[in-house]
């Protein structure tokens, strides 16, 4: 047995052994401890598929496990009980988790009408890069990127890589990622955009290897002291929505100077709400924990 097959074993039994306990609690009407086990094995899932090699189809089937228990853990928080995945549904997952791997699902036992992912060999621009393993990596679809902007005479336009983001509990955000957006001195958002989830979650680090083409010039980024905000943003199961967890913001003076230093950026993170006008600013945490940017400018 090759190492990447018993990479793949070792960790089926360790979900299976998580969705087995999240199935009872679940049975037994402990909403609470189901919830918890449901989404704590999407997290491990998550982190688990980064470090193997898969196939196209068991990448789709195991977002598609995902998006199940995610779903029935938030139908364990709709009081209505008319939402998202029912209990015996759920169940359904446990002979998926018998097969994985091992025998080709042809048809996924639960309906998923909201389920949406890119093929993984489609052409997209949700391609990121990790910097530790030196390959190509696919994000799970999202995001509202933008195309970079028409040249402009006289104008510089900025492209931005997002490297990685610190955080010392980097490993369980669902569906991580960040919005970058343009606002003045007054707290008016001129631009915003948001990259696509991250699929690569380690030990006090989110990896996105993104790039996002600034539709603001920088020199426009001198006028109402403008500024670059970077929220760093999850899904929240329980409250079906998405929430920041702290922000990092450049103004013109530091974006002036990495460009004189080669573009390399190194952002203090803060704490939520983000306030885009600056004046209730508090450090997020006095961990060394950042966030990494690489920036190009274009004349």
């Amino acid at each position: 047995m090759s190492s990447a097959e018993k990479n793949k074993r070792t960790a089926k039994v360790q979900w299976a052994r998580i969705l087995k306990d999240a199935l009872n609690a679940d049975s037994w009407g402990q909403s609470l401890e189901a919830t918890e086990e449901y989404e704590r094995l999407a997290r491990l899932i998550q982190q688990d598929i980064g470090e193997m090699s898969l196939t196209a189809d068991e990448k789709v089937l195991c977002a598609k496990v995902r998006f199940a228990l995610l779903e029935r853990a938030a139908a364990l928080q709709d009081l209505t009980g008319k939402a998202g995945i029912k209990s015996d549904e759920a169940k359904r997952l446990a002979p998926v988790m018998d097969d994985l791997f091992e025998r080709p699902i042809k048809q996924f036992p639960i309906a998923l009408p909201n389920f949406t992912i890119n093929s993984i060999e489609e052409k997209d621009s949700s391609i990121s890069y990790d910097e530790e393993k030196h390959d190509v990596i696919k994000e799970v679809a999202g995001g509202s990127l933008k195309p970079p902007p028409a040249a402009r005479p006289g104008m510089t336009s900025i492209t931005m890589v997002i490297e990685k983001i610190g955080l010392k509990d980097a490993e369980v955000y669902i569906q991580p990622h960040l919005t970058i957006s343009v606002a003045d001195s007054k707290g008016r958002v001129i631009e915003s955009q948001d990259t696509p989830h991250s699929n690569r979650q380690k030990p006090n680090y989110v990896h996105f290897g993104t790039t996002v083409y600034l539709q603001t010039p920088l020199e426009e980024l001198k006028q109402d002291s403008r500024c670059v905000f970077f929220e760093f943003k999850h899904y929240k199961p329980k409250k079906k929505k998405i929430s920041t967890r702290c922000f990092a913001f450049m103004e013109y003076d530091e974006i002036a100077k990495a460009k004189e230093q080669g573009g390399v950026a190194v952002l203090e993170l803060y704490q939520k709400p983000t306030d885009y006008a600056r004046k209730r600013i508090n450090l997020f945490t006095i961990k060394p924990l950042y966030l990494h940017l690489q920036m190009t400018f274009h004349s």
